[in-house]
């Protein structure tokens, strides 16, 4: 809850001594724009940027290894977001009505899209997962209407329910 509803603040430049963003650390900053994350980040709790809807961009640092659901939920600004090399799944919710979502760096270790993972990205056209991705859970792309293109591994062991509904795939 630091900057809970700190509606005017637009940037953010951390020090490289943070390791973990607290739950609903930047909740509703509706015009932070433009956060740059520190080099050692190794957590970011759940809800952290919730309702940041004026962030185009995240580079979450290759020392991410955790980060809780509903993460990024409704930055409706963001473009592109580039995911820790040593990430393993991507959480419940975490870019859930990211509806400008067009670019996503998948980590090769990437084995989970969690629930609801990226519901109503509304701009995402192609999706290429890694090899070692076993399971997409329910609702993880559902209503992304713009998917035109989706590859998924032979590795896949798990599709969850709607996984898939509403796309135009």
């Amino acid at each position: 809850y630091a900057f809970w509803n700190a509606n005017g603040l637009k940037k953010v430049v951390m020090s490289d001594s943070v390791e973990m963003i607290g739950e609903r650390a930047f909740w509703n900053c509706v015009s932070l724009g433009d956060i740059t994350l520190p080099n050692k980040l190794a957590t970011l709790k759940s809800y952290a940027f919730y309702n940041c809807s004026s962030i185009k961009e995240i580079n979450m640092p290759n020392t991410v290894t955790s980060w809780g659901d509903h993460t990024f939920q409704n930055c409706t600004s963001l473009e592109s977001v580039h995911i820790p090399v040593n990430s393993m799944n991507i959480a419940a919710y975490s870019f859930y009505n990211c509806q400008s979502l067009k670019t996503i760096n998948w980590p090769d270790t990437l084995q989970a899209v969690r629930s609801y993972a990226f519901y109503n990205c509304d701009a995402l056209k192609d999706v290429t997962l890694p090899e070692k991705v076993n399971t997409i859970e329910q609702y993880a792309f559902y209503d992304c209407d713009a998917l035109e293109t989706f590859t998924m591994p032979d590795t896949v062991t798990s599709l969850g329910n709607y996984a898939f509904d509403g796309c135009d795939v």
